[in-house]
């Protein structure tokens, strides 16, 4: 696992989680995350499923890649991160993620 230091975010403020990626997908740093509700593995957010990851429950912070053996993901539930670096940010996710504060490009 590689924590993306890209300026998506500053580890100052923000409030993390770690949780176990669900097997074989990618989730790049930066994606909206849901929790799968019959394993407890983090997904990527979709506003369309009925698994659990309809509820957005934070921002990636590292990426994961489908073959990794360490499927540990640590993700943001909490502080400010960059908007136009997030994946996936739909208005739902945004009141979902009610904690953390979107900061916009025109804010920097």
């Amino acid at each position: 696992m590689m924590i993306n230091h890209s300026p998506l975010y500053t580890t100052e403020g923000l409030i993390t989680l770690k949780g176990r990626a669900k097997p074989d997908i990618t989730i790049p740093a930066g994606t909206v995350v849901g929790i799968i509700t019959t394993s407890g593995e983090v997904a990527a957010y979709n506003p369309a499923a009925q698994n659990g990851t309809e509820v957005a429950r934070g921002i990636a912070l590292c990426d994961i890649d489908a073959t990794d053996e360490d499927r540990t993901i640590i993700y943001a539930i909490a502080g400010a991160v960059i908007e136009s670096k997030c994946i996936g940010v739909d208005n739902t996710a945004k009141a979902d993620l009610s904690t953390i504060y979107f900061v916009q490009d025109s804010q920097l």
